[in-house]
C-alpha cells in the first residue's frame, strides 16, 4: 500500500513562501536550490518525485535548512496545504507591526540564471565578502576581478555576496545581472557565445532594437546601458575568453567584451565583478585606478570544519580539522570528500578505515584526483562505474541518449563491463545516484537528461582512462568520431553545425586517428582550401585547429604529412589574420608558404599568400605586400595557370592605386578582368576570384557606374553557380556586399546601399572577422553621413578606428580618419578634426600612399595646416 505524502502540496507551498517575501532573496526554486547549495533539478525532484521515489517531500537532512530560510518550523511542511497557508498569512501580519514584509522591501530587477549552481552558505569567506561590500560602497571603485585555482570558490563567493546584497535593502542597487561563460561556452548557438551574451544583456537592459548593430556597438551600447542606473553587473568564468598559456595568456581575445570591460572599469555606477582562473593584466591597479583585485585562496580550517559538519559528516573536532587540514583547506576537495563519506560510510568518520591510510602520501593539490580514484573504488562493480567511463569520453555536457548510443557501440569493452542497466529507468537510476554523490549535475532538457559535471572531475575522469585503459580509451573516441560523422556528413552550414564537425575532430585526434581526422577537417569543414566558408567563424576553426599542433603555431603534428603540416599552418595564419592578430599571423603565414614551395605545392602556396597579402595592406605595409606578391609570381611561373596569375594582378592593381597611379590601376584590372570574366576558366580554378578591389577602383576614382556592373556582376557569377564562384569564402562574401553596397551609395541608391552594407557587416560579425569589420562599419558611416545622420556616421567612425587601432589594421585606420576628419568638420567640431587628420597623416607615409593626398591637401586647406 502506497504511503501517504510526507509534505502534500509542496508545490503550492514553496510558492506561496516565494511570493510571502519572509526571505526575499529566495523568490524562486534556483534561488532556493542556490541557497540550498543543490541543483535547481533537485527541487524539482522532491515535488515531482522520480522514477525510484514519490515527490511532495523534501529530504530529511534538508527541512530544517528549508525552514530556517523562511523562519518557519520544519513541520508546517508537514500540515494540510489549507493550515500551511493560515499559517504563513499569521506569521506575515504579525511581522514588521501587522504590515506586509513585502511592502518594505526595495525592488531590485535580477537576472542570475546563468550562474553555476553553487553554495550560499558560505564558510570562511568573511573578508571576501567584505572586501565586495566596500568595493560597492567606494565610489572610485568600478571594477573587480576575482582571481582563483578551479574549485576554490569564485562562483560561491560571488553567489553569497548576491544574497546579501538582495537581502540588505541599504544599498542604491537597482539592478543585478550576471552571465557565465562556463554555461555559454557548453551552448550551441547560431551565433558566437560572446554575441550571444551580449545581445541577451542588451535585451535584458531595455535594448530591443540593437540585432542590426555590431558587436563593437553593440559593447558599447550595452556599457551605455549598464552604467545609466545604480547596477552590479557580473561576468563570470572569463577565462573562456582567455587562449591557452602558449597564446597571450593575459589577454581576452574578444574585442567587442575587452572594450566593455574597459569602458565599464571607467564608467560603471555600481559595481562590475569578474572571475577569471587567469589575471587580465589590462584590468590591474597601476593602469586603470578603478579596478581592484580580489585573490581567493584556500579556507581555514575551522571554516573548512564548518563546511563538513553542514554536510552532515560526523566525527570530533580534531577528526574534522585532520581531514580539512589533509585535503589544504580547498573547497572542491571538502565537497568531494564529503560525498566520498556519505556515499561510502552514511557521513560517518569512525567507520573510515585509518584517515593516514586512506589518505597515502597524497598532496594537497591531488586531494580531488585521490579521492575520485577512491570513488571509482567504490563503484567497480557497479554501473556507476561504466557510466563514469563513458562520461570521461563524451564532451563537457552530454545527452544521456547519446551515452546510451556510445554504450551500444561500446559493447563488450572492458570499460563498460560493470554496466548491467537494462532500461531507461535503469540509467536514470544511476546518474541520479551519481548525483546524490556530488559527482555530476542532471538538466532537463526537452525530452532527454543532459549531464555535466565540474571540470576538474571531468579531467580526472578522462586522463585515468587515457592511462589506465589507453586502448579502450582510443576506441571510445574512434566510436565517438565514426558515430558522429554518420550524424554530419556533409559540409556544415551554420555555426552550431561547425561545431559539431570541430568535436567529431577533436574525438578522432583523440582517438589517434590523425590523418583521417586532417581529413575530415580539410575536406568536409574547409572543402580544401584554408579559408572558411561563408556560414563558418574564424574563432572556432583557430579553436579547433589547436588540435592538429604539438607547438602552436609553429609546429603541427609530426605524424601528419608535410604538405598538410603546411597547410594547417596557413590556415592558422587566415584565421589569425581575420581575427586581428595581424603581427601573430606573420611568421606562421610565411613558414606555410615558404615551406609548400618547397614542396612543390604551387597552388595550395599561391592560395596562402591571398590573405597574407591582404593583411600587409592592412597593416600599411606596402613593402611587404611586394614581396608577397614576388613569391606568388615564383608560383605561377612554376602552375602556368591564368587564373593564379590574375589574382596576383589584381592585387599589383590595387598597389597601383594605393600609390596614386590611378591608370596604371586601371591598366592592371582590365588584364586581370579579361581572365575573370570569361565564360570557361581556362585552368584549373584553384583560388577564389577577388572582385572587391576592382569593384572599389571603379567606384571611386574611375566611373561609379561601372562599379555598380562590377559589383552586381560578382553576385551575378554565385546567382549562376558561375565558375568565378566555386570557391566563395566569408570574407568574399561580406567584401562584396560592402563593395556593392558603396556603389549604391555613389550612385544615389540609398537604400539599396544600406541593405547590402547592413549584410556586410553582420557576416564579418557572425565570422568574427575583426580586420574587416571596422571596413564594413567605415563605409556604414558614410552612408549614415549621406543620409545627414551625423550622429550614427560619428558613432560608425570613431568604432571603426578603435578596432583598426586594435588589430593593426593601419591602412583601414586612414581612411577612416579621413572620413572622420570631414565629418567633425560638417559637426563644426574643428578641434576634433584637426586631432583626426594630424593622426591621419602620421599613420602612413602620404608619400607613398597617394591615392587620398588631393583630399588631404583640401581638409589640410580648410582646416588652416600647414
Amino acid at each position: 500500500m502506497k504511503s501517504s505524502p510526507k509534505h502534500p502540496n509542496l508545490r503550492e507551498k514553496l510558492a506561496l513562501l516565494y511570493s510571502s517575501a519572509l526571505n526575499p532573496g529566495i523568490s524562486r526554486d534556483a534561488d532556493l536550490a542556490r541557497a540550498l547549495g543543490i541543483s535547481r533539478q533537485a527541487i524539482g525532484k522532491w515535488i515531482q518525485g522520480t522514477s525510484t521515489s514519490q515527490g511532495d517531500k523534501i529530504p530529511h537532512n534538508k527541512s530544517q535548512l528549508v525552514g530556517e530560510l523562511f523562519s518557519i518550523p520544519a513541520a508546517w511542511f508537514a500540515l494540510p496545504f489549507s493550515d500551511f497557508e493560515s499559517l504563513i498569512k499569521e506569521k506575515i501580519l504579525n511581522q514588521d507591526g501587522k504590515q506586509s514584509f513585502a511592502s518594505s522591501v526595495k525592488h531590485v530587477d535580477i537576472s542570475t540564471s546563468t550562474m553555476p549552481s553553487t553554495e550560499t552558505q558560505l564558510h570562511g569567506r568573511r573578508n571576501e565578502i567584505g572586501f565586495l561590500e566596500a568595493a560597492l560602497e567606494d565610489e572610485k571603485i568600478k571594477l573587480v576581478q576575482i582571481v582563483g585555482f578551479a574549485g576554490i570558490g569564485k562562483s560561491s563567493v560571488v553567489n553569497s555576496w548576491l544574497e546579501i546584497v538582495k537581502q540588505a535593502h541599504t544599498h542604491s542597487v537597482n539592478k543585478i545581472f550576471a552571465w557565465s561563460f562556463d554555461w555559454q561556452s557548453a551552448a550551441l548557438d547560431e551565433r558566437s557565445s560572446t554575441e550571444h551574451f551580449l545581445q541577451s544583456a542588451l535585451e535584458w537592459f531595455g535594448d530591443s532594437n540593437s540585432r542590426q548593430y555590431s558587436s563593437w556597438t553593440k559593447a558599447t551600447r550595452l556599457a551605455a546601458l549598464v552604467s545609466d542606473q545604480p547596477t552590479i553587473f557580473i561576468l563570470d568564468a572569463i577565462e573562456s575568453l582567455i587562449p591557452s598559456p602558449n597564446y597571450n595568456e593575459d589577454k581576452i581575445n574578444d574585442p567587442s567584451v575587452m572594450l566593455l570591460i574597459r569602458e565599464l572599469s571607467s564608467s560603471m555606477n555600481g559595481l562590475c565583478l569578474i572571475t577569471s582562473r587567469t589575471k587580465v593584466s589590462e584590468l590591474d591597479n597601476e593602469s586603470n585606478p578603478g579596478c581592484r583585485t580580489m585573490e581567493v585562496k584556500q579556507l581555514e580550517t575551522p571554516a573548512s570544519v564548518s563546511l563538513l559538519k553542514n554536510k552532515s559528516i560526523k566525527g570530533t573536532d580534531d577528526e574534522l580539522a585532520y581531514l580539512a587540514t589533509r585535503v589544504g583547506n580547498h573547497p572542491l576537495s571538502l565537497n568531494l570528500l564529503a560525498g566520498y563519506l556519505t556515499t561510502a560510510y552514511s557521513g560517518e568518520i569512525s567507520k573510515l578505515e585509518d584517515t593516514e591510510q586512506f589518505f597515502g602520501r597524497v598532496t594537497a593539490e591531488l586531494i580531488p584526483d585521490h579521492i575520485m580514484a577512491k570513488y571509482l573504488d567504490w563503484f567497480k562493480q557497479r554501473s556507476e562505474l561504466a557510466i563514469l567511463h563513458l562520461l570521461a569520453l563524451a564532451s563537457h555536457k552530454v545527452k544521456l541518449s547519446t551515452l546510451k548510443d556510445l554504450s551500444g557501440r561500446l559493447a563488450g569493452s572492458t570499460i563498460l563491463s560493470t554496466l548491467k542497466c537494462d532500461g531507461d529507468a535503469d540509467w536514470l537510476f544511476v546518474v541520479h545516484k551519481l548525483e546524490e554523490a556530488g559527482l555530476l549535475s542532471i538538466e532537463k532538457q526537452e525530452l532527454d537528461e543532459v549531464i555535466d559535471c565540474h571540470p576538474i572531475v571531468k579531467g580526472f575522469l578522462s586522463n585515468y582512462l587515457r592511462e589506465t585503459f589507453s586502448e579502450e580509451w582510443q576506441q571510445g573516441h574512434s566510436a565517438l568520431f565514426d558515430l558522429l560523422q554518420n550524424e554530419n556528413p556533409s559540409p556544415p552550414k551554420s555555426i552550431e553545425e561547425f561545431e559539431n564537425c570541430f568535436q567529431i575532430v577533436r574525438h578522432g585526434c583523440l582517438a589517434g586517428r590523425f590523418v583521417e581526422s586532417f581529413q575530415f577537417y580539410s575536406q568536409t569543414i574547409k572543402q580544401g582550401h584554408p579559408y572558411i566558408s561563408p556560414h563558418g567563424s574564424h574563432k572556432l576553426d583557430l579553436d579547433c585547429l589547436r588540435l592538429f599542433f604539438e607547438q602552436p603555431w609553429t609546429r603541427p603534428l609530426s605524424s601528419l604529412p608535410l604538405e598538410a603540416q603546411f597547410y594547417l599552418i596557413s590556415c592558422v595564419a587566415t584565421n589569425l589574420i581575420h581575427l586581428g592578430n595581424i603581427e601573430d599571423a606573420l611568421q606562421p603565414g610565411m613558414i606555410a608558404i615558404n615551406g609548400l614551395m618547397q614542396a612543390g605545392e604551387w597552388d595550395k602556396a599561391a592560395n596562402a599568400l591571398a590573405p597574407m597579402t591582404s593583411a600587409l595592406f592592412c597593416k600599411g605595409d606596402l613593402d611587404g605586400a611586394e614581396k608577397a606578391i614576388a613569391l606568388g609570381k615564383q608560383c605561377t611561373e612554376k602552375l602556368a595557370n591564368p587564373i593564379v596569375d590574375a589574382g596576383l594582378e589584381v592585387y599589383l592593381g590595387y598597389i597601383a592605386y594605393l600609390r596614386g597611379d590611378f591608370t596604371q590601376a586601371q591598366a592592371i584590372f582590365e588584364k586581370a578582368f579579361a581572365v575573370h570574366s570569361l565564360e570557361s576558366p581556362p585552368a584549373p580554378v584553384t583560388v577564389p576570384i577577388f572582385s572587391y578591389f576592382h569593384t572599389s577602383v571603379l567606384t571611386e576614382v574611375v566611373d561609379p557606374k561601372l562599379g555598380l556592373e562590377r559589383a552586381l556582376l560578382a553576385f551575378e557569377w554565385r546567382e549562376t553557380h558561375a565558375w568565378q564562384s566555386k570557391l566563395d569564402t566569408g570574407i568574399l562574401l561580406a567584401l562584396d556586399h560592402v563593395a556593392l553596397g558603396y556603389a549604391y551609395l555613389r550612385n544615389g541608391e540609398l537604400t539599396l546601399a544600406r541593405n547590402q552594407i547592413d549584410e556586410g557587416v553582420k557576416i564579418f560579425e557572425a565570422t568574427n572577422n575583426w580586420v574587416y569589420l571596422p571596413h564594413g562599419l567605415e563605409f556604414r558611416g558614410r552612408l549614415h553621413y549621406a543620409n545627414k545622420d551625423l550622429d550614427l556616421a560619428l558613432e560608425d567612425f570613431e568604432h571603426a578606428v578603435e578596432i583598426s587601432r586594435y588589430t593593426g589594421a593601419r591602412l583601414i585606420e586612414f581612411n577612416t580618419l579621413l572620413d572622420l576628419t570631414r565629418l567633425q568638420i560638417d559637426m563644426d567640431d574643428i578641434e576634433s578634426a584637426v586631432d583626426s587628420l594630424n593622426k591621419a597623416i602620421a599613420l602612413l607615409d602620404v608619400n607613398v600612399y597617394k591615392f587620398r593626398n588631393d583630399e588631404i591637401e583640401q581638409l589640410s586647406a580648410q582646416l588652416g595646416i600647414d
